[in-house]
Order: C-alpha cells, then structure tokens, then sequence
C-alpha cells in the first residue's frame, strides 16, 4: 500500500471478503453430505485472506495508530488492551483453522465444527463491527486533523 490514506477502506474491504468467505464455508455445510474438499478449500481461501488482514492491521494499522494517538497526547489505554483482545482472536481462530483443515478430522467431528464456525463467525462479526465503528473511527479523526 502507498499511502496509509485509504487504509480504513482496505481493511473493511478485507472484513467484507473474511465475512463472505465464512458464509460461504458455512453454506458448504448445509448439504445433506458435505463435500469436505470444498469446505477445506474455503478454509484455507480464508486463512490466507486472514494473514494478509492480520499483517495489515497488527504490522502497518495498529502500531500507527498508536504512534498517531500518542503524538496527540491522547489516551491509548483502551485502544491497546482492544488490540490485545484482536489478536487473541486471531490466535484463537488460527487454533480453529488448524484443527479442521484435515479432511479426516472434518468429517470425523464435522459437528463440532460447524458449531465452532458459528461461534467463530459470531465473535468475529462483533469484533469487526466494533473494530469499525472504534478504531477506525480513531484513525478517521487523527487524519482529518493532520
């Protein structure tokens, strides 16, 4: 990315294409026998669409916000402990990936999977709607004021 003008629009286009790609994961198993190479497929579509979101916020977005926020004098408490708790998500949902990106353990726990992906769904599109409507909106005021 050249600029880190248009970096809150990169990210939520990142957060559209993650949700798709869930959903998509998630209409996979909704057949009466599920084609379980489909469904690793759009796993792993998702985990590297996930590093590359991963690296853009916790590499280029997040120490930069932070930078930015501390040259403002403004409190990065709560913004800090937000970013831990993002990145325990992300930890917790690469535990989720590898656990089902082997075709026998899919189809032998395919139960148990579909319910962790409508958790991690779940805790995902929370995280992403706070994280748009928080820190992106901390980004967006930082600029408007440089």
């Amino acid at each position: 990315m050249e600029s880190l003008n248009n970096v809150t629009v990169v990210l939520i286009d990142q957060h559209r294409g993650l949700q798709k790609c869930l959903g998509e994961t998630k209409d996979l198993t909704q057949f009466t026998k599920p084609e379980l190479s489909m469904i690793i497929s759009s796993l792993k579509s998702f985990n590297s669409d996930l590093l590359a979101h991963r690296h853009l916020e916790e590499e280029v977005f997040y120490p930069e916000l932070l930078r930015r926020m501390k040259a403002d004098d403004l409190d990065t408490f709560k913004t800090t402990e937000f970013i831990k708790e993002m990145e325990d998500i992300g930890v917790l949902v690469a535990v989720f990936l590898a656990k089902y990106l082997d075709d026998v353990i899919l189809e032998k726990k395919l139960i148990d999977f579909i319910e962790e992906l409508d958790n991690i769904t779940e805790t995902l599109n929370i995280r992403i709607e706070s994280e748009e409507a928080g820190v992106y909106g901390y980004w967006e005021a930082l600029q408007t004021r440089a």
